[in-house]
């Protein structure tokens, strides 16, 4: 028994002093703290998937003020894991961890019950001070009035010309939820919130004007490397293919739509059709938009819930299939057809 336990001990006591430290964490009130042993037999030998029972007190001043009794199973390393304070809620929840010395008294049955073999006492260190710290959680009652030693937050309302302070400086009193505001060297200047929900925005900066703005991003793909930046609304919803006439324009490229675009208009002329919408363009300060190709146009519809405003609908491709008819895509189920160049579909312009 005595070389029983002068092993156990060894493994118990080294397990105080370098788990529990490290392991311990701190909940809401009321609270607890994590302990951890690996728990050895007397040949050195984990007892490793066993029942075992263990006795935990905490002592302050070597009076015990909280004891807990545990029925564990010890894990494939010989570990067993619990929570001290999660037994004895009362008694821990009461212990005053601001005064007195703190140490942690181990006794363990091997066998599973309550014929416990004491294993030694560890001091606590830092685990008290970090319990009692919660004392803090209710220290501020989240009134600012009823806080002692206040900031004087005038000094940031006012303005100061010719040694004469001045409470000019107020925040705008029409602002409204989202919106931002800035100090434009006199006053609390409003930057009013994005309301197009086509676009996403970044918050840049105006160095001509001196002042903040919002910039609005097209939506965009990458297909093949490059970034493809899609109008973020339909350009038509009903327009045709051809120029009304059944031609064969050659533009059969699947993966460059701004190519077949200039082939199409130079084979169709000026009129009224899919391509000819997108080469007319002008746009967010961008004129070179074309009708996208089959294998954009299939990237675009992959992330179009992303890019937004889609119907599920017939939409334009630029790429040929025969004289008669070109390629399309089902932005309801994905599908890409080629259909008869004379009935009018949607068409969704982009740029490079």
């Amino acid at each position: 028994m005595k070389q029983f336990k002068r092993l156990f001990n060894i493994a118990i006591i080294s397990t105080v002093a370098n788990l529990l430290f490290i392991s311990f964490t701190i909940a809401q009130t009321p609270q607890g703290f994590n302990y951890q042993a690996i728990l050895h037999n007397a040949n050195g030998e984990v007892i490793a998937v066993k029942q075992v029972g263990l006795r935990i007190s905490i002592l302050k001043n070597n009076v015990p003020v909280c004891v807990e009794q545990y029925t564990l199973i010890t894990n494939e390393f010989g570990m067993v894991s619990l929570t001290l304070g999660s037994v004895n809620t009362v008694d821990f929840g009461s212990i005053d961890w601001s005064t007195g010395t703190f140490t942690i008294k181990i006794e363990v049955d091997p066998n599973g019950g309550t014929s416990y073999i004491d294993m030694g006492t560890a001091q606590l260190l830092s685990v008290p001070f970090a319990l009692y710290a919660k004392k803090a959680e209710n220290a501020f009652s989240g009134n600012y009035s009823d806080l002692t030693g206040k900031p004087d937050l005038s000094i940031y309302l006012t303005s100061e010309v010719d040694g004469s302070v001045t409470n000019e400086i107020e925040l705008p009193t029409n602002a409204a939820a989202g919106d931002m505001v800035y100090f434009d060297g006199t006053s609390w200047a409003k930057i009013e919130k994005p309301t197009d929900p086509n676009f996403k925005y970044t918050l840049e900066w105006d160095f001509t004007n001196n002042k903040p703005y919002w910039k609005y991003k097209l939506p965009f793909v990458t297909y093949n490397g490059t970034t493809i930046y899609v109008h973020p609304t339909d350009n038509s919803t009903g327009i045709r293919w051809y120029n009304g006439e059944y031609i064969s324009t050659n533009a059969r490229s699947t993966m460059d739509g701004e190519s077949n675009t200039s082939i199409i208009l130079a084979t169709q002329g000026i009129g009224s059709y899919a391509a000819q919408i997108c080469e007319d363009l002008v746009a967010f300060g961008y004129d070179d938009w074309y009708l996208p190709a089959k294998d954009e146009l299939n990237a675009i519809y992959q992330d179009k819930e992303a890019i937004g405003g889609f119907a599920y609908a017939y939409y334009w491709s630029s790429t040929e299939y025969s004289n008669t008819d070109a390629w399309g895509q089902d932005f309801n189920n994905g599908s890409q057809i080629t259909y008869g160049k004379y009935p009018t579909s949607r068409c969704r312009c982009v740029r490079k």
